[in-house]
């Protein structure tokens, strides 16, 4: 009879001990922390288009303040294009903000938050 409880118990110890059980109460991974987009606000109407078509190419939803979607899963479309714009919308900006000394400084500006945004994605794989 000693036996059988001395059994019994080994094998309760052992289901309790089990792996599967002790993987179950572990936490569940906490998503990775996102780096904050910080775009100056002067720039961001020219920006803003491109960080939605990038992030939407990511599978990433994006909501607005008033929580409607801005980027439905099925807007495809070439992010090279909207880039190009944006580039061009933040020089134009730049220029009627009288922020930068010429064309070149412009662009260099543009050319770098457009990197930002580039560097917050995923690169594409086509």
């Amino acid at each position: 009879m000693l036996t059988v409880i001395a059994t019994n118990f080994a094998i309760a110890a052992a289901m309790l001990a089990s792996p599967v059980e002790a993987e179950a109460d572990a936490p569940a991974p906490r998503p990775e922390r996102l780096e904050p987009v910080n775009i100056p606000q002067e720039l961001s109407p020219a920006l803003m288009p491109y960080l939605v078509c990038r992030q939407t190419e990511q599978g990433v939803s994006l909501y607005g303040k008033d929580g409607k979607l801005l980027n439905p899963a099925n807007a495809r479309q070439d992010c090279s294009v909207v880039r190009e714009k944006s580039r061009g919308k933040v020089v134009g900006r730049m220029k009627d903000l009288y922020l930068g000394r010429n064309r070149t400084e412009r662009l260099a500006v543009a050319d770098y938050w457009l990197n930002h945004i580039d560097s917050l994605t995923e690169p594409t794989i086509d």
